[in-house]
């Protein structure tokens, strides 16, 4: 699997003290997730529920596009 790191290249872990995900609004940070896997949520999707993005992302699923995934900086 690809590896998300932050914008200082190191990767996002409790060990390196990576910030919590927002509980309140954690949409970007699932995109984010789902961009690591080469999967391109539209734009008008992202401000829906988490429920509707994970169904789309199911729904587009294409397990040979991992290895075909960059390592993403997420901030």
């Amino acid at each position: 699997l690809p590896l998300a790191l932050d914008p200082q290249g190191h990767k996002l872990s409790k060990q390196n003290h990576a910030p919590a995900l927002n509980a309140n609004h954690p949409q970007p940070e699932l995109c984010q997730a789902l961009a690591c896997l080469n999967l391109s949520v539209p734009s008008d999707l992202r401000v829906q529920s988490v429920a509707d993005i994970l169904d789309w992302a199911i729904d587009h699923w294409q397990r040979d596009r991992i290895g075909q995934a960059r390592t993403t900086s997420v901030s």
